[in-house]
């Protein structure tokens, strides 16, 4: 957690942690006339070592996918000359970085609540060693080429859980019978498509802290618009 507050002006806050199979990141910056500021947070899980093996041994060695899910929820916000964005992005030793969801808020766009459930795949070599990593980054600053003061706001706590696997492929498609070398990535809440939905049971926590973010947002933004 880091909060600032600069000689010039202005307010900086970005906060960010993680947990097997959870990202939390939020920035938050206020923009006085005339000063630009950036407030970024980002948050990452590694899954390492872990390992899939088929259950044909002839077909150890070939290529593999993951296919899984992944829920986020998430709220931003902006005014005047703020601009609030947010990035899921994942990676591995075998899979190029992906941006799974790239969302930006304005005064123009208003304020926007994210709330999806992502399906994505992760390349994988069966009996080899892998590795991904979840990233979530938030940033919040100013809008290029807008003057005047600001505000801007990324909420991403709480809000980003592994939702499971869906299916492990193979060339032929999707598998059974195959097995764990290393850590098992089947935890949290295993879907299916009739099942996306409610994936991911959620702590009441959550969604009492998405209650209290839209009324901060709705008194911010009266605020805003009072002065």
């Amino acid at each position: 957690f880091s909060r600032r507050e600069p000689a010039n002006g202005g307010l900086l806050i970005a906060e960010a942690d993680s947990d097997r199979g959870v990202v939390r990141a939020s920035a938050t910056v206020e923009l006085p006339v005339g000063v630009n500021h950036t407030a970024t947070a980002t948050s990452t899980w590694e899954e390492a070592l872990w390992v899939i093996n088929h259950p044909d041994p002839a077909k150890q060695g070939t290529s593999g996918l993951l296919r899984f899910g992944f829920f986020i929820q998430g709220t931003l916000d902006a005014t005047g000359a703020g601009v609030a964005n947010m990035i899921l992005a994942i990676e591995g030793n075998r899979t190029i970085q992906q941006n799974l969801l790239n969302i930006g808020a304005t005064s123009v766009t208003g304020p926007k609540v994210v709330n999806a459930f992502i399906e994505g795949t992760i390349g994988f070599v069966f009996g080899q060693n892998a590795n991904f990593t979840f990233r979530l980054t938030t940033s919040a600053q100013r809008r290029s080429g807008v003057t005047g003061a600001g505000f801007a706001e990324a909420l991403f706590t709480n809000s980003g859980y592994w939702g499971g696997l869906s299916a492990v492929e193979d060339a032929d498609g999707p598998l059974t019978g195959f097995t764990f070398g290393g850590p098992d990535l089947d935890f949290g809440a295993t879907f299916t498509t009739s099942t996306i939905p409610a994936a991911v049971p959620l702590p009441a926590s959550v969604w009492l802290l998405g209650t209290g973010v839209a009324g901060l947002l709705w008194r911010r933004r009266a605020k805003a618009a009072a002065a």
